[in-house]
């Protein structure tokens, strides 16, 4: 009897803490107030999560986009985020700066996987009433060529 008291008082505690550790892990994601710079870096990254590379390319402005031609999904497959954190945004007048952390899943082989994450920072401008992306943000570091 004590035997099977010492084995099941631990893993009781183990089975507890598995499903703890799930439940954390499946919490909603925030979401932010529409029409904010924060929801529209939130849309944006929502795009290149479902590689939906034109949808990401509508949250570019007038300007940007008059720079850059429309990128095809394919151009983003590669794309693994597994999360975005928003560390900071900055609002002052008609333009905005959003920090996020993007954590990406890398396939490093037979040993498992790993992760990376890095800072980046995009910044925006209210056109029309509507926070739309100013600068070239991550994961694209140039253009793509203007289709004729």
């Amino acid at each position: 009897m004590r035997t099977a008291i010492t084995i099941g008082v631990p893993l009781a505690v183990l089975v507890l803490l598995v499903v703890a550790a799930l439940v954390a892990s499946r919490r909603d994601p925030v979401t932010y107030a529409e029409g904010t710079p924060e929801a529209a870096v939130q849309d944006y990254f929502d795009m290149l999560i479902d590689h939906d590379a034109g949808g990401a390319y509508d949250l570019f402005s007038p300007e940007l986009q008059s720079r850059c031609g429309r990128p095809s999904s394919a151009e983003i497959d590669y794309l693994t985020i597994a999360r975005v954190v928003l560390q900071e945004a900055t609002t002052s007048g008609d333009t905005a700066t959003v920090r996020v952390a993007v954590t990406q899943d890398l396939d490093s082989g037979p040993f498992g996987s790993g992760e990376v994450t890095n800072t980046e920072t995009l910044r925006l401008a209210s056109i029309d009433g509507r926070w739309l992306i100013d600068d070239l943000p991550w994961p694209y570091f140039s253009c793509f060529e203007k289709g004729g």
